[in-house]
């Protein structure tokens, strides 16, 4: 556990929740170190009790006691050695106090990652865990999706490119030398929608971050480590403490950033789940890959038993109702025609 700062008036002991004056301190109902005192506005007078009696010597630097039952008490600063000997509880209380803010003192920013090691610990989990659900997420898009369209969102993430714009038609009299294919005459384009989650199809490599999780784990451990030797009182030399220090620390002070960017990518995925993927059924003019989109529509709302054609076609209904013309198209070209086109 962290220390506390140190605490310089008897305003500030009187304001400690659970402060009682005149609390007796024996080895029987000490607990731990809370804070130690320095103070010159007041003497303070010792509150530890042994076998010889109440000490009540003053002084105006030492400990403040929590005890068992959570009050708090104070004591001299050399008061338990004294009376009790290096080798009380009380005054391994003391050592493992002053040998944690050593540690504090010595590790910087290492010390938090080591005194609270489990929740890192349990923060890195689940980033693991997130991790693996990223992987599964784009490995299943790319199956659902297929590769044209997962390239074309690629190619929209690229150019920023949110639009979906389609291209409005009527139907015009029948041509006398090809009567059986309608005569479509151009009337408009426009927007019926943007695509809000294109940041997802960025093309990320995240199995890069599996082994950053490997190197930020063993640093925690090394953080760990090296904490419960100060702590123990492990005497360490002052370049090797340095080398430690620096080493664990390139690699943990990368882990907010990584834990940003896994927790944003599994948000955004999660908004793409809860998103309506009407609108992508005319991401391109490729009627294939519309079947595809037009089967995970079909999916969101819980459609059964309708063939992607006949879903296609009643959207297509929706739209030119609403545009008030007879035949709607994508505007935007399969990846694969465009670049047959170059």
């Amino acid at each position: 556990m962290a220390s506390t700062p140190r605490i310089s008036s008897y305003e500030e002991i009187l304001n400690l929740p659970g402060f009682l004056e005149q609390n007796l301190i024996t080895p029987e109902n000490f607990s731990s170190v809370f804070s130690d005192y320095q103070i010159r506005d007041r003497d303070m007078h010792c509150c530890l009790v042994s076998d010889r009696g109440l000490c009540n010597h003053k002084h105006n630097f030492g400990y403040v006691i929590q005890l068992q039952d959570g009050t708090l008490s104070v004591m001299g600063n050399d008061c338990a050695e004294r009376k009790f000997g290096a080798s009380g509880g009380i005054i391994q209380g003391i050592n493992l106090y002053e040998n944690t803010k050593v540690a504090e003192q010595k590790l910087g920013k290492v010390f938090d990652y080591a005194n609270n090691f489990d929740e890192y610990l349990e923060k890195l989990s689940k980033i693991e865990i997130d991790l693996k659900n990223i992987e599964k997420f784009y490995s299943d898009s790319k199956t659902r999706l297929g590769s044209r369209n997962y390239l074309k969102l690629n190619e929209r993430y690229k150019a920023a490119n949110t639009k979906i714009e389609v291209k409005t038609y009527k139907v015009g009299n029948p041509n006398p030398d090809n009567p059986d294919e309608e005569n479509l005459i151009y009337m408009g384009t426009y927007i019926i929608g943007h695509i809000s989650f294109l940041t997802i199809f960025d093309n990320k490599d995240f199995k890069v971050y599996e082994k950053k999780i490997l190197k930020l784990r063993e640093a925690l451990r090394d953080a760990f480590k090296v904490h419960s030797q100060i702590i123990e009182g492990e005497t360490i030399k002052p370049a090797l403490l340095r080398k430690k220090v620096s080493t664990i620390m390139s690699q943990l002070n990368s882990f907010d950033d990584l834990e940003s960017t896994i927790t944003s990518r599994i948000s955004a995925i999660e908004k793409f789940r809860r998103t309506d993927p009407e609108i992508l059924c005319y991401l391109t003019d490729d009627f294939e890959s519309s079947k595809l989109f037009a089967s995970i529509c079909m999916e969101f709302h819980g459609i059964q038993n309708m063939k992607e054609e006949s879903y296609l076609r009643s959207l297509e209904i929706k739209y030119s109702t609403s545009l008030r013309c007879h035949r709607v198209k994508a505007a935007d070209h399969s990846i694969m025609q465009r670049l047959s086109f170059y």
